[in-house]
Order: C-alpha cells, then structure tokens, then sequence
C-alpha cells in the first residue's frame, strides 16, 4: 500500500511516500480503507524523535484517520465491511489502509466528510474528557481556552460553547482569531499584542472565570481548585466510557450540532507540509491528508 514513511527521526522534512506492507486484523481490530488522516502534534513530535514513545523505524505516522471498513477480525461485532468509520492509535494512519482496536472506532453518520471525522476523536475526547469529565463545565459558566485555534483548542471552544458556557478563547496571531469566533469564542484575546492578564480581567467581570488554564502558584493565592487530564490514561482505564463520548461526539457533529474546524487539506504525497503547518501553526483547527 501507498504511505507516507518516516525512517529517521528527523522531523516532517524526512517524511517520503513509499509503499508499505498492508496491515492485517486480529482477532479484535479492524482495518479501514483510509479517506482522511488528520495530523496531530502528537504526530509531528513523534516524527522529530521528541515523544516518549519511538516506534520501529521505517514506521507509518498518523494516529488518527477515517474511512471504509475492508477488514474485521473474528470478534468484532459491531463493523462489517462497507462501514464509515473513524478510528485512532499510535500511528499508522497516513496510508491506504489502517488497523485500530474495535473498541476506538466509532461510527461516522453519512452526512459527515472523512475529512473532518477523521479530525474528531483525538480533539474532542480530548475536550470532552477536559469539560464534561473533570472539569464538569456548567451552562453560563466562563471558560478561557489558551491555544484556542489549534485543534484541541477549536475543538474545546466548540464543545464548550455547546454546552452552554461563555467562552473566551487567547490565540497568538490575529490570523487565527476569525476562525476562533466561528467556532464559538464570545470574546478573542490575542496575547501576542494585548496585555492578557488585564483583557481576562475586563472579560471576566466581578464573577472571574469558572475554568482558565492557570499558574500553579494562583490555586494557593485564590483557593481554586485544580484539576487534570490525561486522556489517553482515561481511554486505557475507561473504555467503554470513552467509546460512549465517542459515540455521543460523532453523533453531535452529524447533527451539525458540533463543528470541526478543518483548517487545511493536503494531499498524501503533500504530508511533510501539512505535518510543517501543524508544526509552524500556519492553520487554524485541523490539518487533514487525503489519502482517497
């Protein structure tokens, strides 16, 4: 099969397209015919040799994608081939074909593009275990999201403006600001040129904001409380709850409910530059590679 290939670490300027084996199911996975794969941080630390886990090189990065089920393993009750899918791992998604664990794909309704399904499991589980797990975000409550034009940041802002809350999103250029406002932001703070702390503190009002990202030196001067997440560890200890947010986030963007943000789509033979755009955060939301 067509990939993308990483064969040292030494950033997206190493990747090349070459062919690599397809993957074959076990017993509990599936295998996708690949239409989208979205490109993550995650992925572009992985590819420099920056993220704690090093896969075998030459490896396949992408640890999200979307598409057609080709494939299921002799347990898997709840694909069949045919089916639109979305589904995530630690890589191998940038390629024609990819295989996931049955319990992390998730249905894609058919009024959904690949392109964005393929943007909606690693930034909304992210957003969804963040607000409605630990933080448990309350309609009318305030909420400042940093890095709101990236794409668990768009991804927040969007999820936190369905649930009801006031959100305020901070981004670093006034090329991303636009694009935070449609997803949600009632209020945009460019931190690059306006004095942040002062602009949250006009924003806020009398009330403060109920969940900021904040120093660690505040919650002992304010008596805040501190809460934190590690989606992957709740995915791992928790999978029938965190196939359940799936589920219930899939269903919400097919019900136009929720909105990726798609930023950029570039071809697979293009994917050293969308993994450059995630890096040097040219794009607002999600960058995506289509592969079909």
């Amino acid at each position: 099969m067509k990939a993308a290939l990483c064969r040292a670490f030494g950033g997206p300027a190493d990747i090349a397209i070459g062919e690599a084996p397809d993957p074959i199911a076990a017993d509990d996975e599936v295998v996708i015919d690949v239409h989208a794969a979205s490109v993550t941080y995650m992925d572009v630390l992985m590819v420099s040799g920056g993220y704690q886990m090093k896969p075998p090189l030459p490896y396949v990065p992408g640890t999200e994608a979307a598409g057609t089920v080709s494939a299921v393993g002799s347990k898997v009750t709840r694909f069949k081939p045919g089916d639109r899918v979305a589904t995530h791992g630690w890589y191998g998604g940038m390629a024609e074909k990819f295989k996931a664990k049955e319990i992390k794909c998730v249905a894609v309704p058919p009024s959904v593009p690949f392109e964005a399904a393929a943007t909606v499991i690693h930034s909304y589980d992210t957003a969804w275990y963040g607000l409605v797990v630990r933080a448990k975000l309350q309609k009318g409550e305030t909420i400042v999201v940093t890095g709101a034009a990236g794409g668990v940041g768009s991804a927040t802002v969007d999820l936190a403006r369905h649930l009801g809350a006031r959100v305020i999103g901070a981004v670093g250029s006034d090329a991303h600001a636009e694009a935070v406002r449609a997803a949600g932001a009632e209020a945009v703070i460019n931190y690059a040129r306006e004095n942040f702390r002062e602009r949250l503190k006009e924003l806020g009002g009398k009330r403060g904001i109920d969940v900021p990202k904040l120093a660690m030196n505040l919650p002992l001067l304010k008596n805040f409380s501190v809460v934190g997440i590690f989606c992957g560890a709740w995915q791992e200890r928790e999978p029938a709850a965190a196939l359940a947010a799936k589920e219930t986030v899939m269903r919400l963007v097919g019900e136009g409910r929720l909105r990726p943000l798609v930023g950029l789509v570039l071809p697979l033979e293009r994917t050293r530059e969308a993994m450059e755009a995630v890096r040097d955060r040219k794009a607002s939301g999600r960058v995506v590679v289509k592969v079909r």
